[in-house]
């Protein structure tokens, strides 16, 4: 698939989306078989592009979106390769995005679920480097978080689900 939205990226917004998609697909499954490193290769391609496509449409709230959940991810790879405060730095950059996008439409459950997830996955990485005071403080905010979401509309299962992830951390 690469080779078919490589020539036509340079030219065609669509083939440049279709790309990014195809790099973020390669990425998580290379993660999921602990390829972390063509994982992160593949991450990276996804947010050169993502960044680019940014500077061109900087209100586009989907592609805002899946540029911050790259950098969520690539985050959290990078820092299973022992890469912590890197990792940290892409997961800061990713709450940065979800904050932004949550503070435009504070209704929206995506934006406010992206946050509470994001939290948990810093504190993870702050565990990692044994940094757990702050870890037990991100924990802390995303549990409180996920309580007033859940309270909020108890019918929301995505609450629900992260209210219990964020309690057993």
């Amino acid at each position: 698939a690469q080779q078919v939205f490589d020539p036509m990226a340079a030219s065609s917004e669509a083939a440049r989306r279709g790309l990014m998609d195809v790099y973020q697909s390669l990425a998580f499954a290379e993660s999921e078989m602990e390829d972390l490193y063509s994982a992160l290769e593949n991450y990276d391609k996804f947010l050169r592009i993502g960044e680019a496509e940014l500077k061109a449409h900087p209100r586009d709230t989907r592609l805002r979106r899946a540029v911050a959940q790259g950098y969520a991810r690539s985050g959290d790879v990078t820092a299973r390769t022992g890469a912590v405060a890197l990792g940290l730095e892409k997961l800061k950059r990713s709450m940065e995005m979800y904050e932004s996008l949550a503070s435009e439409n504070p209704d929206n459950a995506k934006a406010q679920g992206d946050i509470v997830r994001t939290e948990i996955l810093i504190g993870d990485v702050l565990s990692l480097d044994k940094n757990y005071a702050e870890a037990a403080a991100r924990y802390r905010r995303a549990l409180d978080s996920a309580i007033r979401l859940s309270t909020t509309d108890p019918s929301n299962r995505q609450w629900q689900a992260n209210r219990i992830v964020a309690l057993g951390r």
